[in-house]
Parts: structure tokens; sequence; C-alpha cells
């Protein structure tokens, strides 16, 4: 198949799943995630955003180290045509503040503590954001990342709802082409407000499949983020 879109990729991956599609240290110990575990996941969090009210187009921001959660996140709202803006845990308030409300963010997905208490400090001032969730078991006044998960999986495994919520997940993806817009990207600001770098699918796969050919792979080799 024709990889154009980035989430197109995962198609590869079901062709030859893996046991460990990821893999990361939780208390000193590696956890694995199978292919089909991330794309059961990544449907989790499509289903859960079109619930939550999300559409096609909308914007999300995903403030956070480097976790799983984040490319769940990401593929989730990719292939339901939801626009992710990613701004930087160490990110200033300022900064910050401008970010989620020059995008029009309807939904914040966070880690760390220190970045709940900035959302809280300028929640008053972003109208557009509707919903506030955490990848943070010990953060207050967010919902919690599990449960939201949690209400994604239960949607698409309800025998009511669920085939009709993978048919409209699967249509929309059906719909994005490779020069639709997938994430923006914000500068640092340190030469006046930050910019938004608009990025589409095929930004992202031209990167992908030019970087091929200079350091080449095979479906057992192993990348460190």
């Amino acid at each position: 198949m024709e990889v154009t879109r980035v989430f197109d990729i995962l198609q590869l991956h079901t062709n030859s799943p893996k046991p460990d599609l990821l893999a990361y240290k939780e208390n000193k110990e590696w956890k694995k995630i199978s292919t089909q575990e991330f794309k059961d996941k990544i449907d989790h969090v499509s289903a859960a955003l079109l619930d939550s009210g999300l559409q096609p187009g909308d914007k999300i921001s995903i403030i956070a180290n480097n976790i799983p959660e984040w490319n769940f996140v990401d593929y989730g709202a990719q292939q339901i045509n939801v626009i992710t803006v990613p701004i930087f845990p160490t990110a200033s308030l300022h900064d910050m503040q401008f970010i989620l409300k020059d995008s029009g963010i309807k939904a914040i997905f966070f880690s760390a503590k220190d970045i709940a208490k900035k959302i809280e400090s300028v929640k008053e001032e972003l109208p557009d954001v509707k919903h506030i969730y955490t990848f943070n078991k010990d953060v207050e006044h967010a919902e919690q990342f599990t449960s939201f998960m949690a209400k994604g999986k239960a949607l698409i495994e309800s025998p009511a709802v669920g085939s009709e919520l993978i048919r409209k997940i699967r249509t929309i993806s059906a719909t994005i082409n490779k020069d639709d817009l997938l994430t923006i990207l914000y500068t640092s600001g340190t030469t006046g407000k930050p910019k938004g770098v608009m990025l589409t699918h095929n930004n992202i796969v031209s990167n992908v499949k030019a970087c091929q050919t200079f350091a080449p792979f095979h479906k057992m080799s192993k990348a460190l983020s």
C-alpha cells in the first residue's frame, strides 16, 4: 500500500504485527504495547473525542513529556481529522496561553502538575476549551486520561453503538487526504509572539520517506525517543 497520510503507517504494522510496537519503562520495568493494542487504543481515543463533541477540523493540544499516551492521542486525533497542537511542557505561561487561545483549542491533554497550575490560571481566558484531561494520576481538577480511555473503550465495545462508531471513524479517515492539515507547531516566541507552522500529512510523510534512503530500516529495527 502507498503511505500518503501519517496514520497509514499503522497499516504497514498491521501487515507485520509486533509484540512491542512501543516499549517504555515503568518502575524500572519494561512494558510493551503490541501493534493490535496500539490500534485498539487509538480507536478508543477517536471514539472518546467524538463522544466529547469534537469534530473534524477541531484542534486539541498535547502538553506532555515523551510517553506512550502522547502517541495514542496523536494517532487517535489524526484518524478523525482532529488537528493536534503540541506544546513543550517547559513553555512559559505567556506562550502557552497565547498558543492555546490563538489556535482555538477545544481540548487539552497534559501530564505534569506544574502544567495543571498554568492551565488553571488562564482557563477563564480560554472559552473554546471544553475538556481538560491529565495523564498524571496525582493531578486534581482535571479528568483522568484513564477515565477518558475507559469511556472510549466502552463505546467501541458497546453492542448498541460500537459498530456504527467504528464505521464513522473509518468514514472520516477515508475522507482525509495528504494535503490536509495534520498539526500546528508553534515557534518558541523568542523574537515575539509564537508563530504557528501548519504541517500537512504530506509534509511529515515526505520526510519519513526521504529518511529511509539515508537510514534504511527493517521490521526488526528499534528506535529510541
